[in-house]
């Protein structure tokens, strides 16, 4: 599963990744509002079609197998049962979206997944993070870094 998709470059990755497997692409596509009306994705979607752009970069780059939904997680998470392997949040970086997000999947996660995402110096993340799940590892620069947090 991947929270916030946004043209697609990280969803093509994970697709490419565990092909066949299907990789369940989750975004409203209405940007990160929650995080002010001049967030730079709110701009981006006033000058182009970032949906449209996420749907030609997946139909080109990989073998189909990502299903999309275009919701947010909240609502994704409020039908969605299936096991979950892995997860990469990087939808709305605030603390309410973070922690709600892992706890959501935190309840499908299979033994062994593991839950990922972006951003982990981003306050709310870090927050979020830190109070659900404690103890992570994390990559790459302190600004932009991915997290890694893997269940027993």
């Amino acid at each position: 599963v991947e929270i916030g998709c946004w043209e697609g470059r990280s969803t093509i990755c994970l697709a490419n990744a565990v092909a066949p497997e299907v990789v369940h692409a989750v975004d409203h596509w209405e940007g990160n509002g929650t995080e002010g009306a001049d967030h730079p994705t709110v701009v981006a979607l006033a000058q182009r079609d970032v949906f449209g752009r996420f749907q030609e970069n997946v139909d080109r780059f990989t073998s189909g197998n990502v299903v999309v939904h275009r919701e947010s997680s909240a609502s994704f998470f409020s039908h969605f049962k299936e096991p979950v392997k892995l997860v990469h949040i990087d939808g709305s970086h605030d603390y309410e979206s973070v922690k709600a997000d892992i706890e959501a999947v935190l309840k499908l996660l299979v033994p062994g997944g593991v839950i990922c995402g972006h951003d982990a110096d981003a306050p709310g993340v870090r927050q979020a993070i830190g109070e659900v799940l404690e103890v992570i590892e994390v990559f790459g620069s302190e600004n932009s870094g991915v997290w890694k947090w893997k269940q027993l």
